[in-house]
Formats: structure tokens, sequence, C-alpha cells
């Protein structure tokens, strides 16, 4: 804030690290900031520390004791990033932690609608484990031509819509990122933002691993209003680490606003002969 002479950070407990690792004991922290900073240990992250606890606690007998621990790990953090091995039952620990939150009387937002988006040939897989897992919703998978998506969309009485990667950015208007100009068309808001989506599911969340994509970018915008943010992959980091900053930067936009930032902080880098920025690890 150049017109007060102020830094200004959003209140999260990523923004509390970050600043602590800059100044180390060299950082006042005033009476507000402290009791928030408790208030979110208590709230948020001491539940998620001891895992043990977690698997012992109350849950759905048919879930292993990992599954129930990534049912309360999502069900406090709210927007997360879960990267169990593939086969471990991803799709239902989301499920239920939605429905855990659901019906948790302390939750200040209710989790509908939702927008799951998934590779094309798990779109009908999401949808039967919706249907046994959480029966009763109107849960809807969209496909066919263009005129019929539009019409699946835009219907107000769906809980879930379920779609492949292929067709959101079809069906939204993209976010900025960089130098990228957006077209008109771009810039124009779709189906998709006719709505708020109160959660939005990224399975397969690897595919966000190039910021500049348009799926990339469709995602990060229909995502931005949403409360509830899980990314979901058994491959948080593909070829690079920095290839995990689009996957966050959609989970929390607040913690991880600028790629530039990210690589200065967790990767190394170094310059090409010519100048080019290279991350090696």
């Amino acid at each position: 804030d150049n017109q007060n002479r102020l830094w200004r950070l959003p209140l999260s407990w990523g923004s509390c690290k970050a600043l602590r690792g800059v100044f180390h004991q060299r950082l006042e922290v005033g009476p507000l900031l402290t009791e928030w900073a408790w208030a979110e240990f208590n709230d948020r992250v001491s539940p998620c520390l001891n895992l043990r606890q977690a698997t012992t606690a109350e849950g759905d007998d048919r879930l292993y004791e990992f599954q129930r621990a990534g049912v309360a790990f999502l069900k406090f953090a709210k927007r997360a990033v879960l990267a169990d091995d593939m086969g471990t039952g991803k799709t239902v620990q989301t499920i239920m932690a939605l429905q855990a939150i659901q019906e948790d009387e302390d939750s200040e937002y209710d989790v509908f609608p939702i927008l799951v988006v998934c590779p094309n040939s798990m779109k009908h897989t999401w949808k039967r484990e919706f249907d046994k897992w959480w029966p009763g919703l109107e849960v809807k998978v969209v496909q066919g031509t263009a005129a019929k998506r539009r019409k699946i969309i835009e219907d107000p009485d769906l809980d879930v819509i379920v779609m492949n990667w292929e067709s959101l950015r079809l069906h939204t208007r993209l976010a900025p990122y960089g130098s990228i100009r957006l077209t008109d068309a771009e810039k124009q808001p779709k189906e998709l933002n006719r709505r708020r989506w109160m959660t939005v599911v990224a399975d397969e969340a690897h595919k966000l691993r190039d910021p500049k994509s348009k799926q990339t970018r469709a995602t990060w915008w229909v995502g931005k209003t949403a409360h509830y943010r899980f990314a979901l992959t058994g491959t948080p980091v593909t070829n690079a680490p920095d290839t995990m900053w689009s996957m966050l930067h959609f989970v929390s936009p607040e913690n991880w606003p600028r790629k530039s930032s990210y690589i200065d902080r967790y990767c190394l880098s170094a310059f090409y002969s010519f100048g080019g920025l290279v991350v090696i690890g």
C-alpha cells in the first residue's frame, strides 16, 4: 500500500508462517493477531496434527482407518490437496468429507452446489460413488452436444454436476495469467459463471500443472468464489516442484498468489547461458 506506506497480507496461517520465516525473532506480534492465530490453530490445525486420533474418531465403519483420517483432514482444512496414492479411495473420502461438513451444525456455509471436474473416463464413476455414499442428491453428468451441456449446467435443481476437463473451459470464462491476453470470448461470462459454486473438486489435479493452459485458468476462475476447494491427485509433483504451484493457487490463491514467489522460496533454480530461468529441484 504505497499511499499509506504499509504492507498488506491476507489473514491466513500461511502468511503468519511466511512472516516468521523472513523476520524470525525480530517479528513483533500484536495481541489481536496472537488471539486469531491461537483460535485458528485450535480449530483447524491441532485436530489434524494427530492422525492417530483422527483414525479412531467416529466415522463410517465401511471406511478404512486412513480414509477416516482423510475425511477428518478435508473437513477441517476446507481447502486442501489430497495426494493419496492411486486406488486408495480419494473419491470416497471427498464425498464423505463434504457430507460431514454439510451435516455439521457449526459449518458456516453449505457445500451445495458442487462442481466436480475429472477425466472423461471418471465422470460416471463419480456419479455412482455419490449415489452409493450420499444417496438422495440430484447428481448429473455433463455430456452431449453444447446445447445439452448448457441445459444441464443451468438446471438450478441439481446438487452436483460432474464434467470432464476438456468441457470445462468451454463453459466458463478464463482467469488471466501473466502477460497472456484474453480474447473477448474468453472474458465473456458463460453458463458456469451464472451460479456460485460453493464446492469445486478437481480430480486428477496434476492436470493443472501448466498455468498457461486454458483448462487451468478455467478451473481458477470457476473456483475463485468456492468456499470449499479440493484438489485430488496421486502425483502432485510431475517433472519439477514448480508444477505444483498451479494446483496450490487453485486451492488457496491468497497463500500462493505468484509462481515467481513460490519458486524463490521453495525451489532450486538456475539460469541458462542465455538468461532463461530453469527449476532444477
